[in-house]
């Protein structure tokens, strides 16, 4: 995120209001992971997201941000 110079505050409100542009798909270790995308401040945020299960219930997990 620093090297890109985005915020946490990007990353929400890309989550919160942005597209899904990479289908749902399971990984190698059986998560499911997407790409979402959301212009904000002017320019595209995309936040690459894993949506791991495990005993204790669901969670997502950031992956990665561009």
């Amino acid at each position: 995120m620093a090297e890109r110079n985005i915020t946490p505050l990007q990353i929400l409100t890309c989550l919160e209001k942005g597209r899904i542009t990479e289908s749902p798909c399971r990984d190698v270790r059986g998560d499911w992971r997407c790409r979402i995308e959301h212009y904000t401040a002017g320019s595209a945020i995309n936040v690459a997201v894993a949506i791991k299960y495990n005993n204790k219930g669901v969670y997502t997990v950031i992956v990665t941000v561009f």
